[in-house]
């Protein structure tokens, strides 16, 4: 999560530490709104996520990297471009058009 939060004019605004689950929740409900036109879930499928006691969504703002922190700000361009699944078990499969 950035520090900040970009205003109308273009200017950054800088948010104060504290606590996150109000923008985590925001965040979630934001999330399911948005895959609901898309038609990648349904109703009930959003009413069960939002029964969830963890809800799968995070907002963490306890770590911070200045502008001049160098190896930080590569340590999380490593962390951002790196693969959520292991590529090497993904099998394509052409009958199907499908990924497993």
């Amino acid at each position: 999560m950035a520090d900040g939060a970009f205003g109308p004019t273009g200017w950054v605004y800088a948010l104060p530490r504290g606590d996150c689950r109000a923008l985590e929740q925001l965040f979630r409900h934001r999330v399911l709104q948005m895959l609901l036109p898309e038609r990648r879930i349904d109703e009930a499928l959003v009413r069960k996520l939002l029964g969830w006691r963890h809800s799968g969504f995070s907002v963490h703002n306890a770590v911070r990297i200045a502008a001049q922190d160098e190896a930080g700000r590569r340590a999380l361009a490593e962390y951002v471009l790196r693969s959520p699944f292991a590529q090497e078990k993904l099998r394509y499969h052409a009958k199907t058009g499908t990924i497993i």
